[in-house]
């Protein structure tokens, strides 16, 4: 006889958590620096409080990658960004309302981009630079931190930064970016630009583009990432 797909064979017998997303998206900018979004909640909890975006994953076929896209779409008007897992967070006591296991996603975004507005349960979306956040609800003081060192570590290990910055950007922009990530680090890499300048060369993924900024002073020649030389070049850390 066949079965109906449709037809549960067997019922569970274990009591279930529920399940979450939540993202914390890194934006930068020349003017602020490296920024993370936060919403004001509109509900209870922590009504009136800033905290990251996300939510529930509440329809059965999603997966927790589609369940933050939605929710990142829903809250702040955000979609396209670069999304990546980075941990999952299980403390039995981290939301007061019921057993909440979150699955967390870092993303990086170019700022100007994307124009963010608060939506569906979010009151407001808005950047806040990473040295001066508000009080955040739940953990998520917690899942920032653990995401800032996630990609503190990250960057010296693969290209993500560029997600960053322009398709064509001055190694000074590169060189601000890198600072504003890792300031805490002491490197004469970081510490000496020329010193930066010349690491970032020898990688052998960055190249010049012929064009140039202009500027006030010395006009600044302009790099791009390219991504086709990093994928058959071998691999090495940053060294920072």
């Amino acid at each position: 006889m066949e079965q109906n797909p449709t037809t549960k064979l067997w019922e569970s017998k274990y009591w279930h958590p529920a399940v979450a997303v939540d993202a914390v998206v890194f934006g930068y900018d020349d003017k602020d620096g490296l920024s993370v979004l936060l919403i004001e909640r509109g509900g209870e909890p922590f009504k009136g409080c800033w905290a990251l975006p996300g939510g529930f994953i509440t329809q059965e076929d999603d997966s927790a990658e589609a369940a933050v896209i939605r929710e990142l779409g829903e809250e702040t008007n955000m979609k396209g960004a670069y999304l990546k897992e980075f941990k999952v967070f299980s403390k039995k006591d981290r939301d007061p309302r019921e057993r909440v296991i979150s699955i967390a996603f870092y993303a990086l975004v170019i700022k100007n981009q994307f124009v963010i507005k608060g939506g569906d349960d979010a009151k407001k979306a808005e950047w806040h630079n990473i040295n001066n956040l508000p009080q955040l609800a739940f953990d998520h003081l917690e899942i920032f931190t653990t995401a800032l060192r996630y990609l503190q570590k990250k960057i010296t290990e693969e290209p993500v930064v560029f997600h960053l910055l322009n398709k064509e950007f001055t190694m000074s922009e590169l060189y601000k970016v890198y600072n504003a990530i890792i300031p805490c680090y002491t490197s004469n890499i970081i510490n000496d630009r020329r010193n930066f300048s010349k690491k970032m060369l020898s990688l052998g993924y960055i190249k010049e583009t012929g064009h140039i900024l202009p500027g006030a002073g010395r006009p600044a020649k302009l790099y791009t990432f390219n991504e086709k030389k990093y994928k058959t070049t071998t691999k090495t850390r940053f060294g920072f």
